[in-house]
């Protein structure tokens, strides 16, 4: 073996890190309790490849998200198609496989996905070159049913993970498109400079923006600034009060022109009337924000976000919209797709300021112990019946076996039973079951252990 004349360092790349076991355990329990919520509403899980061409994952996205793209080669055909790239988020590739597989699959198409996806972004605090993205999408209803359902889910995957505030605020792209008609926003590169602008009004403020608002805007093809009486229509909307429907009636009075405007008013009115005939009616979970905006130029319709209440500094946990041009982009033709991403990484931090994360890293119920060399094969012989028995059992494996070692050792993983059986217990045929937690230990037969530790 040759010696090497440095020593190997053992670093990660910057951007990139590791998942102790807490953290995975915690994050796996959060993304394993919205999927239940997922497929209740019959949604269905779809995998997709990680590396897909680079012309894939461009298409149908705004001009400069390339520059994030991670590259990896060219395949041996000079077309620039046959560059290879690590996809950048899931929405493409599920474009794609819509596109490759539409003869195989029926509509609607409901399907959740959580994956890693990468950006060649610069790292900094909580912002990570490769990052976990989850999302749930309904591809080929056209039917605001259908943002009404991905609502709903928003809702009770939230409820599902224990978080008692918060609120989804809802607006649509057609109502701000009609009132970039009314502000003298003819362009589309207008129009999308304004809704990146207005997507900014939560970090800076109504005054701030208004002052940018007065400015004249240079970025790429876009040059425009607003005159006094268009900036006052702007103020109106972002300090527009009341609930839900005195929201939509005043927008309705300051946009009702433009048949957008119109159009976006009915989508926001079905969504509320599909909430209203559920048990999820409290209007404080859900919010008219007809300011709304999202910086995506790919959103057509009904768009979402959700925060935490009192948490709202963290940003926005879920979010999303109706997107009907991206998925058939490769079809010629435009199917119509709603869905929603999570933020798993903010969602995770919410529910750790929350104190709502599992303290678990194990998911097993019982440590069965093992006190002494001699034993250690008639205590694998009973972590295995508990096996059978359907209960997750781990056998300690370590070297040191001394009761508080074991004791310890299970509290460090977050099992909360000790099962023990000695010479003395084996002799009567029954078991020690001891409850971390409490302290508490209590002789029964294995059967009983059983009993108790599927009830507990």
């Amino acid at each position: 073996m040759k010696r090497r004349d440095t020593e190997l360092q053992p670093r990660l790349p910057s951007g990139f890190r590791d998942l102790l076991p807490e953290e995975n355990a915690a994050r796996t329990w959060m993304i394993e309790t919205v999927c239940e919520v997922y497929k209740s509403h019959g949604f269905v899980s779809l995998d997709t490849s990680p590396v897909e061409y680079y012309q894939t994952l461009v298409s149908g996205h705004e001009e400069g998200g390339e520059k994030q793209i991670y590259r990896l080669f060219k395949e041996q055909l000079p077309a620039p198609r046959r560059t290879l790239a690590l996809r950048f988020e899931l929405t493409a590739s599920l474009a794609r496989f819509l596109a490759q597989n539409i003869d195989r699959i029926s509509m609607p198409f409901k399907r959740y996905q959580s994956g890693y996806v990468w950006r060649g972004e610069r790292p900094q605090r909580g912002r990570f070159r490769q990052f976990l993205q989850f999302d749930v999408d309904t591809v080929g209803v056209a039917d605001p049913v259908a943002d009404a359902e991905i609502v709903e889910v928003i809702y009770r995957s939230l409820e599902a993970l224990g978080i008692k505030e918060f609120q989804i605020r809802l607006s649509s792209r057609n109502l701000l498109a009609g009132l970039a008609k009314i502000l003298g926003l003819r362009s589309p590169e207008d129009r999308l400079l304004f809704f990146r602008l207005l997507d900014k009004h939560d970090k800076i403020g109504t005054e701030k923006l208004l002052e940018l608002l007065s400015q004249t805007i240079v970025d790429q093809d876009s040059t425009f600034s607003l005159e006094k009486p268009q900036r006052d229509i702007v103020e109106k909307i972002l300090t527009l009060e009341g609930d839900n429907e005195a929201l939509l009636e005043q927008t309705e009075r300051l946009v009702s022109g433009p048949e957008e405007s119109r159009t976006g008013i009915e989508e926001l009115r079905s969504i509320l009337c599909y909430w209203s005939h559920t048990r999820l009616g409290n209007p404080e979970f859900l919010r008219i924000v007809p300011h709304l905006a999202r910086g995506l130029d790919y959103y057509t319709g009904p768009i979402f976000e959700t925060v935490v209440t009192g948490h709202e500094n963290i940003g926005s946990i879920m979010a999303g919209g109706r997107y009907d041009g991206l998925v058939g982009c490769f079809l010629g033709r435009d199917i119509p797709a709603v869905g929603v991403s999570m933020g798993v990484d903010r969602l995770f931090v919410a529910l750790g300021s929350l104190g709502l994360l599992p303290g678990s890293i194990s998911s097993c119920r019982v440590l069965v112990a093992v006190l002494s060399e001699p034993e250690r094969q008639g205590m694998y012989g009973l972590a295995s019946k508990l096996r059978d028995a359907g209960i997750h059992a781990e056998l300690y494996l370590g070297s040191k076996l001394t009761f508080r070692e074991q004791i310890k050792y299970a509290s460090a993983q977050g099992i909360p039973f000790l099962l023990i059986q000695g010479e003395n217990e084996r002799t009567r045929g029954v078991v020690g079951l001891r409850h971390l937690g409490r302290r508490e230990q209590e002789e029964l037969t294995l059967q009983e252990a059983i009993t108790r530790l599927r009830e507990a």
